[in-house]
C-alpha cells in the first residue's frame, strides 16, 4: 500500500510540474481540462512499463 501512495504521489507532483498554472488556480474550471491533460500525461510517465514487442 505504501508503494500506491508514493506513485500517486509522484504523479502528483509531475502533473502540477508539467502544468504549474493549472494547479496554482485550483478553482478555476476553465483549467479543468489541462488539469486533467497533465494529470494523464503524468500517470503514462510514471505508470508501469509496457511490454516491449
Amino acid at each position: 500500500m505504501k508503494e500506491a501512495s508514493c506513485i500517486s504521489q509522484h504523479i502528483e507532483d509531475l502533473a502540477v510540474f508539467l502544468d504549474p498554472v493549472a494547479f496554482d488556480r485550483r478553482h478555476d474550471i476553465s483549467l479543468a481540462k489541462r488539469r486533467d491533460a497533465a494529470w494523464r500525461e503524468a500517470a503514462n510517465r510514471v505508470g508501469p512499463a509496457r511490454p516491449q514487442d
